[in-house]
């Protein structure tokens, strides 16, 4: 791989392009934008000569939502979030986010000698704190983000790295509504987003509206007006969409001695 990123440097490939052609050839093996990302940003042919947070940043900005679309395999052919459709598995993922509670608690206390915390999944129980949330952004929620908390209330994982919390709507809403944040302002771009989850170290992780996607790590950095100062280091891309998100999360919350793979501070 670090031959094909000197080749594509070489040819004067942006970084942008050479994100995009690095997933098509990662397909075969089911890669995700962030690994192509990732392959891109931290190879040695264009480490030296990038601030990583900014080229993450440009990087999304150039790609937009059609493009992101493309890659993820969802129809763009709509700018309604509404009628966009979803390829969500979201039975899959609350069965694999229990199979990340037992093994987050087996041995739990004689590991850490403390009991652990609250670790769990709150399933959905209605629609109303739904319809709440798309109220307070004034549209439809993003399909595959009305599919997750059309059927998971919140997930609650205090224990896992630093903590994690995912949800609930209610929470969404009033983070919205205070504007705590309620937009990110990137250079000369602003815009609207929705705090879907946080960690227990401070970082934030948005979905722009309206397409919901992609999910934006936002550390800790001035809010002024409701503006998010996104201009500091560890900002940028985690996710290709919510789906991503939790796939990610949910394969390194199973393996053993992981790290967040979301947390910059964290990464190795």
């Amino acid at each position: 791989m670090e031959s094909i990123q000197r080749l594509l440097r070489d040819r004067g490939t942006s970084t942008l392009e050479a994100i995009l052609v690095t997933l098509e050839l990662m397909r075969p093996k089911q890669g995700t934008l962030a690994e192509a990302r990732d392959a891109v940003l931290l190879s040695a042919a264009r480490n030296d000569a990038l601030h990583q947070h900014e080229t993450l940043m440009a990087s999304y900005e150039a790609i937009g939502s059609d493009e992101i679309d493309q890659r993820s395999g969802l129809s763009s052919s709509t700018r309604d979030p509404k009628q966009r459709r979803h390829d969500m598995d979201v039975d899959h993922i609350i069965e694999q986010l229990d199979n990340v509670v037992r093994a987050l608690l087996a041995d739990f206390e004689s590991k850490y000698g403390y009991p652990p915390g609250t670790n769990t999944t709150v399933l959905a129980d209605g629609d109303e704190e739904l319809r709440a949330l798309s109220q307070e952004l004034g549209a439809p929620l993003p399909a595959d983000i009305s599919a997750f908390f059309g059927a998971i209330a919140e997930v609650s994982l205090p224990d896992l790295w630093n903590g994690y919390f995912i949800g609930p709507p209610n929470w969404i809403a009033e983070l919205h509504n205070s504007r705590e944040p309620r937009f990110i302002r990137h250079g000369t771009t602003t815009q609207e987003v929705m705090i879907i989850a946080a960690n227990g170290g401070g970082m934030l992780y948005a979905a722009p509206l309206p397409d919901g996607r992609p999910i934006l790590a936002l550390p800790n950095s001035a809010i002024q007006n409701g503006i998010y100062d996104a201009d500091v280091a560890g900002f940028g891309l985690v996710a290709a969409n919510l789906d991503e998100f939790m796939r990610t999360l949910i394969t390194a919350g199973l393996a053993e001695d992981s790290t967040d793979p979301f947390d910059p501070y964290q990464q190795n």
